[in-house]
């Protein structure tokens, strides 16, 4: 949970971006949400994970980026407008943190 918060800060002194946390969106609650009132900037889902072992931070990753695809965090960005959507899954293990795009 502290790692989402560490995010939350630094994300919100983007220029010209809002910033939503753990708002529902499709069949779940994302953690965070990087969009622009320009629907023709991309907007960014960040989905966050906690690793037990160093060695699964990719498989954290993964994870994420499938719960994003399988809870269609993307439904409202899509119906309000957005076409570019670039999602994020970010594996935390300590001190350490591996960052996986959809692609």
């Amino acid at each position: 949970m502290r790692n989402h918060y560490v995010q939350i800060g630094i994300l919100s002194q983007l220029k010209g971006y809002r910033i939503k946390s753990n708002r529902e969106a499709g069949n779940g609650r994302y953690d965070i949400c990087i969009y622009s009132l320009n629907v023709r900037k991309p907007a960014i889902l960040l989905e966050l994970k906690i690793a037990k072992e160093f060695r699964l931070l990719e498989k954290a990753c993964e994870e994420a980026l499938a719960q994003i695809e399988e809870k269609q965090y993307d439904t409202e960005l899509k119906r309000e407008g957005y076409e570019d959507i670039i999602c994020y899954g970010l594996g935390f293990y300590k001190k350490q943190v591996q960052v996986k795009k959809k692609i």
